[in-house]
């Protein structure tokens, strides 16, 4: 399936590759990886849109999805009744079909991060994939609400020395946070090495001995439902204990009173952290985004098809699949029986 990335690079080496013209041309709409669309439906109708191969949306209702940018979008339409529809499970956990006034949308992405505003921008001092799963229900009925489910996998930590400085959260688009944990390290590693999953031997190539995380974190939020400003947005965010930064990155049709543009974005233009549709290689141990994708500088200007077209080799991560204990593209219910919730 095409991968369709948003990512970052080294303060210092993208400094030297960018001048005071090309900063104030970076904006947040380069680096977010998804645009929000309304989904079209029919009466007595099920309609599915699939990103290239994975389903984003199943809706009855005219519910908003997310799209990554740069995808082949189809839209399809069955009969409610009809044992096409029938063969496509409501969410993940519920099961069961769809009926009229139900609907689903999915959203997939790996959120990469440094460890402070002053890093080198490997943009693996945190590495997670997260599933945002969004549920409406009884349309027609007199609850007029939208659930979003999200899900939070750990995958790679490489912060170093602030490796049991570093907290974890979710704000939601009105405000809320949800903090996932105030101890990355010690409540979603279980390792005691410094580097995990950032180094070649761990990593670098696909026989390496990576660390499986066997855990996965979820919250539920339920909104008032809005046809307009995508009310569910999620922008994950990033602190650190020892040098009170927050680092957020910009996922999804953002607003301003999730974030400010500083938390984003450096004083040189550029991001602190990134967001990346699906699975994502994200480059190795004190290896700049800029020196593993030759092609980042492109792409931040906003030319999304430039980036990534292609890596180097010996600087990414090739375990990036088999790190994510679930993906629902693939294995809509595996964490039920092997996943550990928290």
């Amino acid at each position: 399936m095409k991968k369709v990335f948003a990512v970052l690079s080294i303060a210092a080496l993208f400094a030297a590759c960018i001048d005071k013209d090309d900063v104030k041309k970076v904006n947040l709409t380069h680096i977010e990886p998804f645009t929000t669309k309304v989904a079209p439906v029919k009466t007595d109708t099920l309609t599915v849109i699939k990103a290239d191969t994975a389903v984003i949306c199943v809706t009855t209702v005219p519910l908003e999805y997310n799209i990554p940018k740069g995808s082949n979008v189809t839209i399809e339409y069955y009969p409610l009744n009809s044992a096409k529809a029938k063969s496509f499970r409501k969410g993940y956990e519920n099961g069961g079909g769809y009926q009229s006034g139900d609907g689903n949308g999915y959203t997939h992405f790996t959120a990469c991060f440094e460890d402070s505003k002053n890093g080198d921008n490997d943009y693996n001092d945190f590495v997670c994939f997260i599933t945002k799963i969004n549920t409406v229900e009884n349309w027609w009925g007199s609850s007029h609400t939208i659930t979003s489910d999200v899900y939070v996998q750990p995958m790679a930590l490489g912060a170093g020395a602030y490796q049991d400085s570093l907290a974890f959260g979710i704000k939601f688009s009105d405000g809320s946070i949800w903090m996932v944990t105030q101890d990355i390290k010690s409540d979603m590693f279980d390792d005691s090495v410094a580097y995990i999953n950032t180094t070649y031997a761990q990593v670098g190539t696909y026989d390496g001995t990576g660390y499986m995380c066997k855990k996965i974190f979820k919250y539920s939020k339920t909104f008032p439902y809005s046809t307009t400003g995508n009310v569910s947005r999620i922008n994950p965010f990033v602190y650190n204990k020892a040098t009170h930064d927050t680092i957020f990155i910009a996922v999804e049709n953002h607003s301003n009173e999730q974030y400010n543009y500083n938390s984003i974005i450096s004083t040189k233009g550029v991001p602190f952290g990134i967001a990346i549709f699906n699975t994502f290689p994200y480059p190795l141990e004190k290896v700049a985004i800029s020196t593993a994708y030759p092609n980042f500088k492109s792409w931040l200007l906003g030319d999304i098809n430039s980036f990534p077209t292609s890596y180097l080799s010996g600087k990414v991560c090739l375990k990036y699949n088999s790190l994510v204990l679930w993906n629902p593209q693939w294995y809509p219910y595996y964490w039920i029986t092997y996943g550990e919730k928290k």
